[in-house]
């Protein structure tokens, strides 16, 4: 059976015909609103819970966003970056184009990040240093008391 006679419920945003589902209907108002204010409040609500200023805070959509402005903002010509292999690659791929380098570190032998040897390989054009947490292949996760030896 071709894809698209495969029987599914109609969506109603898809076919102007139809009605709205109450709950899509009420928010339809709210819909072509920029977040502004609600983005401060969160960031507000984020910095008393966390102790840091608002402005030490960034919002985005999704985690590839704030990683290509992190990678934009400290990384260039010279750079390193410091990851364990395998990771999350988004932020590696723009070090890489950016022009920086990045020092790999291996994971440990139950799939780990070593934080150790990430703060060993940590050297003078050391910019970032990118804890995937909890990581991505692996699923492992570090509770963030570990995390001291890389502050």
């Amino acid at each position: 059976m071709p894809l698209h006679a495969t029987p599914a419920a109609p969506l109603p945003f898809l076919d102007p015909d139809l009605p709205l589902p109450q709950r899509v209907a009420e928010w339809k108002a709210l819909s072509s609103r920029y977040p502004f204010r609600e983005e401060y409040v969160l960031k507000e609500m984020l910095a008393q819970r966390e102790g840091v200023a608002v402005e030490n805070i960034v919002l985005g959509n999704g985690c590839d966003e704030i990683l290509a402005l992190a990678a934009a903002a400290h990384l260039g010509a010279g750079a390193e970056l410091v990851a364990t292999e395998p990771t999350y690659f988004q932020i590696t791929d723009y070090a890489e184009k950016l022009g920086a380098t990045v020092r790999w570190v291996p994971f440990t032998r139950t799939m780990h990040h070593d934080l150790p040897a990430m703060a060993a390989a940590v050297g003078p054009k050391t910019k970032l240093v990118y804890v995937c947490n909890p990581d991505n292949p692996s699923g492992t996760m570090r509770p963030a008391t570990r995390f001291g030896s890389l502050a």
